[in-house]
């Protein structure tokens, strides 16, 4: 038998296989600690995974829940498609974003929208960089929107914000939120 005590994530990686550890501890206070199968996902760990597996530390023996990543992909899609329905309460009838979303999620879906309108072959500057911005939003806070845009790595700047660019790959981390109308 298995004990999780003084596990990490490390220990439940096995070739093509990764436990998906979701364990609940028995503590005085009953606190859970847990890792989110969605953050899993989303940082890449499970894409090429053929299995993740629910270890459950408070049972006597080990249950298992698989999922392939099929199945994972079908429940991202699903859950992507009704931000996407949600998202559309944020938009003035002009088209531009009148509120910020607080979900991570549907912030990455609005992000997206702009990095699409950029020119991946060509560097900006700052002002470019506001002035797209500015057109896809009707709010004043331009600055955290340059920022997120740099922390989802949707785009890359030199150290002093004098030059912005559309990073290579961000299609292809961010495939799922794409949408294909």
């Amino acid at each position: 038998m298995m004990t999780l005590k003084n596990s990490t994530i490390g220990d439940f990686m096995e070739g093509d296989r990764l436990k998906t550890i979701l364990w609940l501890r028995k503590t005085r206070l009953k606190n859970a600690c847990s890792f989110n199968l969605g953050k899993i996902h989303f940082s890449q760990l499970l894409r090429s995974k053929s299995l993740a597996i629910c270890v459950c530390a408070h049972l006597p023996q080990i249950c298992y829940a698989q999922r392939t990543c099929a199945e994972m992909r079908s429940i991202m899609e699903k859950s992507i498609q009704m931000y996407n329905k949600k998202l559309d309460n944020y938009y003035d009838s002009n088209g531009k974003l009148i509120q910020y979303p607080s979900k991570r999620p549907m912030r990455i879906i609005v992000l997206i929208k702009i990095a699409e309108q950029m020119d991946a072959n060509r560097k900006y500057t700052e002002k470019e960089m506001n002035e797209i911005i500015r057109s896809h939003i009707a709010f004043t806070d331009i600055e955290l929107i340059r920022r997120e845009m740099y922390q989802y790595k949707l785009i890359g700047r030199l150290r002093d914000g004098s030059e912005y660019w559309v990073e290579n790959n961000w299609r292809n981390v961010y495939a799922e939120y794409i949408r294909e109308d």
